[in-house]
Formats: C-alpha cells, structure tokens, sequence
C-alpha cells in the first residue's frame, strides 16, 4: 500500500508535524497498577485470537516505539483504517468487531471503552509488549506509513468525508442516540474501489 494508492496525498501538507517523544517501559506481563493483562489481550496474536482491542493495543504500541503520541480519537482512526484496507486487500475483516458512525467519525465502541479514561490525553500503554505476527505488522507499517503522520482532527476529517461514514450516519436512524453501524461490506467495497486497477 502506498500513498498515492489510497488518494490522499493532498491532504498530507495538513498533518500536524513534531512528534513528541514518549516512552513508557513496563516489564512482566502486568500492568503499572500490578492487574494481569485481560484474557482479551493475548501476549501472542494469531489470527484466531485476534480482536480490535488486540490491534488497538499494538497501535499504541507502535506510536511509542515510533515515538508518537495517540490519543483515544486518533486510535479509534487508526483501527478504522487498519479494518478499511485490510477488507480492501484481502476481503476479509481484520477483526470481527463492527464500528459505528459516530459524530466524530467511525468509532468502535468496545475500544473506546476501554481506553475513555484518558479522555483527549496520550495514551499510555499497559502490560507486557505484544507478539504479533509479521504479516500483521506488515499491514500496521503500511497503514500507519500514511495515516500515521495525521493529527486526530485530520484523520476525523478523512473519515467523515468518505462514503462508508456518510452512509452510515444518513441511514435513517433517528434519535439522539443512534450510533448506527458501518457494515463491512460498504468499507470493502469503497475502499476496494480506490486501488488501482491491475494491469
């Protein structure tokens, strides 16, 4: 995957600039408070055990080893992407966790959850480092690559001006509470349509 390929070069010149660096060393294979990883956070990620808080998980990861800070709104971007182009190559979901159309942008709610705590603040990783395999960490580099480099604001921005949100959000669910669903099948099929034809 490379940039051109996913259009938006254009929108690069708007990316906030200057990553802070952050570091943060945990050892063992718990938490600075002394709790166990989650039974949801396997050490080692397989494809059988593979979940969007996993893959959130090694996002962060990656922004720190990279020296990048990532808060619960660039996060939520970051495994949208992750999810959008994996269906786009391969025509298979990542995860089988579904996000919503929320009002900042796609959002899956399981993973905000997990991290709301740290509200608009960095995101500080907890827990033994992850295994992941290097097919996974291939499409993690890929991704983050070109969107890494995008403030939250801009990736929210990206989002919402695609049409897998746009859908979604205009489906007809009414009330101040409708987050509804962007199904699989409309981001494989956008995303698919913006890699170049084959030769």
């Amino acid at each position: 995957m490379t940039s051109n390929v996913i259009g938006h070069d254009d929108q690069r010149e708007a990316a906030a600039s200057g990553a802070v660096t952050f570091r943060v060393t945990v050892e063992g294979s718990v938490s600075r408070s002394g709790m166990p990883l989650p039974p949801s956070l396997p050490r080692k990620i397989t494809k059988r055990n593979l979940t969007a808080s996993a893959v959130a998980k090694r996002i962060i990861e990656f922004c720190v080893e990279h020296g990048d800070l990532v808060t619960n709104l660039k996060l939520q971007k970051l495994l949208y992407y992750m999810q959008a182009w994996h269906l786009a190559l391969h025509s298979q979901p990542l995860f089988a966790e579904d996000f919503q159309a929320g009002d900042s942008g796609p959002v899956e709610p399981g993973v905000f959850s997990e991290y709301k705590e740290f509200a608009g603040r960095a995101i500080a990783p907890t827990g033994a480092a992850m295994t992941s395999p290097r097919w996974l960490e291939k499409h993690i580099e890929e991704v983050m690559e070109v969107y890494g480099r995008f403030s939250a604001f801009d990736l929210e921005r990206m989002t919402k001006d695609e049409d897998p949100w746009k859908v979604a959000k205009h489906s007809g669910q009414q009330g101040e509470d409708a987050c509804p669903a962007i199904t699989k099948d409309v981001m494989r099929k956008y995303y698919k349509s913006k890699l170049p034809d084959e030769p």
